[in-house]
């Protein structure tokens, strides 16, 4: 019984493979040929101030976890209605969000090579453009 519940794991997890590989490997080329330092000079210029959580809703803010807005939980809500309400920040939240086919399917066993280098690259991403939001700011709280 083992085998054939362990062959029908295989194959479902090879099919959400195929399914969801190919999503995340063009969002992985989106990414990287992005600039995140100059996504957040056009984002601040745009009147923008919000960081990139983690997850939505999170209170996680990759290269912020020495900072004031770390695990707040104040913050964070507000932070991603605002987000929202920015459609620039709202592409950039989608692109290096979940693929909707794996929102549905919460429930699936999803954890190829593919998805966690996605997972890697939109984390690097979400720390440089933080960092240089939150180095906009303490520079603009000087001026």
């Amino acid at each position: 019984m083992t085998a054939i519940r362990e062959a029908h794991e295989s194959k479902v997890e090879k099919h959400w493979e195929a399914v969801l590989d190919p999503v995340y490997e063009k969002r992985i080329a989106l990414i990287q040929q992005r600039d995140p330092i100059a996504d957040a000079g056009q984002a601040w210029t745009n009147g923008a101030r919000e960081f990139l959580p983690s997850g939505p809703y999170g209170d996680i803010f990759p290269g912020l976890e020495d900072t004031e807005y770390h695990l707040n939980k104040q913050f964070a809500p507000d932070n991603y209605v605002r987000i929202q309400h920015n459609e620039f920040l709202r592409y950039l939240e989608t692109l290096m969000g979940e693929d909707p086919v794996q929102v549905e399917n919460k429930n699936i066993s999803y954890f190829s090579d593919t998805w966690k280098q996605f997972i890697h690259v939109t984390w690097k991403y979400r720390e440089a453009f933080n960092k240089e939001m939150y180095r906009r700011q303490l520079s603009s709280k000087k001026s």
